[in-house]
């Protein structure tokens, strides 16, 4: 537990001398940008300019023209931890020539942009390298029948690998998180929950003359039969099966009010507005995986490259398939790509969006798809796992590699949000901290407060008259432990906050706060 005192002399303390309100001191410098995407309830994105909420206090900041709202009341978006939750604060102002970065990722169209200063919740790459390479090397010793030991040094691995680290220090070794979402709770059954994901890729759903739910697909489709037994069965109905249009199109089409009901419980909108309900993400494992298998039955098919790829045009399908496929521990990846006019599919949208689910991960769905699209002699490649789950402190994240990094200067909105007890949430698709307010009021405090809690804390020495005990702290208490950059983000704490006993919490990995060695 480590404390600091305030210094009650130090003019670069006081509120008075930053000009502003000392209710305020919580109000730092980091931001996200206008066209950051922050992820709603029914796992589609909105932008931060756009969220909706109500304040219940408003404060304006007389330097730069921001706006802190206080204490709102918004709709729930997705925090760090995969949970939905509403943030309390959103601040919003003016940036001239801000310096910001844009992090892309493999695998993942949306790339993060945000200041320089923001901190991303980030993989630590280099230390996780080396921490697969020291095990698969001990499984090869242990298998060539070498015992564990010997004269070599035993390599310490910090036991948490997960971390804050500001966006201009973010090197392409790191991996940007994103959480992976909890399933619900609702167990829909399997036909249904197959048919419902099949709406979702082929379905029409019309109430304007009637009730009709139709399925538009290849009269050569091999779950056809399935879908037309399935739809007479469920509903009870007459189902009209015929040909659609002058190629080898086929409409199935059931009639009655309790199937369009069903249906748009489930998914709403058409063409590149469809979409998933809320109702899918309260439904557990094994019902969304009988949805996806009928999603990928309808819209998938089998590439070259052994993968199962889904085109969509509708960007909020798009995204919520892949949250879906995450939930259920499936690597899937999502592109987006300029329609050609030579594509011949008449749509009012520029992009397409392609999902999909590597060769390593298709033996998951597979049972739950019920046509022919996986060749029967299948046989998944063994890929390099450059994408990968990864769980630290109950917390299950999906870990992607960094592709490019790209420094540029904004002008425009900056937006900051405080989500608790989190402190984190998702902007763009990856896991981002909380965003701290105001210290550009004044570049003079900016630079000094910078210069106060970097420089004083280039290092440390300790003295002790014992060589065997000053060893065991410098080794077992201040390298293990990290202290030297703990203390350099309290001493930053201490100098923005003022007039205040800042505090830190470090979790010890040997004596979990008792201050005694086990061993």
């Amino acid at each position: 537990n480590i404390m600091t005192q305030p210094m009650w002399f130090s003019p670069l303390h006081t509120a008075q001398s930053w000009q502003t309100a000392s209710k305020r001191r919580e109000c730092y410098q980091w931001l996200q940008l206008y066209d950051t995407q922050v992820l709603t309830s029914d796992f589609t994105f909105k932008s931060v300019a756009e969220l909706a909420f109500v304040p219940s206090e408003i404060i304006e900041d007389t330097l730069t023209g921001g706006i802190l709202y206080e204490n709102i009341h918004s709709e729930p978006i997705m925090t760090g931890s995969g949970i939905l939750r509403s943030p309390s604060k959103l601040g919003v102002r003016e940036c001239k020539d801000k310096t910001c970065f844009e992090i892309k990722v493999h695998g993942y169209w949306r790339p993060n942009k945000c200041s320089e200063e923001h901190k991303m919740i980030i993989l630590d790459g280099h230390t996780y390298r080396h921490k697969v390479k020291l095990e698969k090397n001990r499984i090869y010793r242990r298998q060539k029948g070498i015992p564990e030991g010997g004269d070599k040094p035993n390599i310490h691995i910090p036991a948490e690998l997960v971390s804050k680290k500001e966006a201009q220090k973010i090197s392409l070794e790191d991996f940007l998180l994103a959480p992976v979402p909890e399933v619900g709770i609702i167990h829909l059954d399997a036909d249904q929950a197959w048919l419902a994901g099949l709406c979702a890729a082929d379905g029409c759903l019309q109430d304007s003359s009637g009730y009709t739910s139709s399925f538009t697909m290849d009269k050569n489709e091999y779950h056809r039969a399935n879908v037309e037994s399935l739809l007479a069965d469920i509903f009870k109905s007459t189902v009209s099966s015929k040909k659609h249009g002058d190629g080898d199109g086929w409409r199935v089409r059931v009639s009655t009010k309790k199937a369009f009901l069903f249906f748009r419980q489930y998914v709403v909108g058409k063409k590149i507005l469809k979409k998933f309900t809320k109702e899918v993400f309260n439904l557990d494992k094994e019902s969304r995986l009988h949805l996806l298998g009928g999603y990928f039955d309808g819209d998938g098919h089998f590439s070259d490259q052994l993968k199962i790829i889904a085109t969509n045009y509708s960007r909020d399908m798009a995204d919520q398939i892949y949250w879906l496929c995450l939930s259920v521990g499936i690597r899937v990846s999502i592109g987006k790509h300029h329609i050609e006019p030579e594509m011949g599919y008449k749509t009012t949208s520029e992009w397409r969006y392609s999902v999909n689910i590597p060769s390593a991960d298709i033996p998951l769905l597979r049972p739950y798809m019920r046509g022919n699209k996986i060749p029967e002699n299948f046989q998944p490649k063994k890929e390099r796992q450059l994408r990968f789950f990864y769980k630290e402190n109950g917390t299950q994240y999906f870990a992607q590699p960094i592709k490019s990094i790209k420094q540029f200067k904004y002008t425009g909105l900056g937006y900051d949000l405080q989500i608790d007890p989190e402190r984190s949430f998702v902007a763009n698709g990856f896991v981002t901290s909380n965003c701290r307010f105001f210290i550009d009021n004044d570049p003079k405090v900016a630079a000094a407060i910078r210069f106060y809690s970097e420089f004083s804390m280039n290092g440390f020495k300790l003295e002790c008259p014992s060589r065997k005990i000053l060893s065991y702290y410098e080794h077992h208490v201040i390298k293990r432990l990290n202290l030297g950059e703990k203390f350099k983000q309290l001493s930053r704490e201490y100098y923005t906050l003022g007039d205040v006993f800042s505090h830190m919490d470090v979790d010890c990995p040997v004596c979990f706060g008792s201050g005694v060695d086990p061993d």
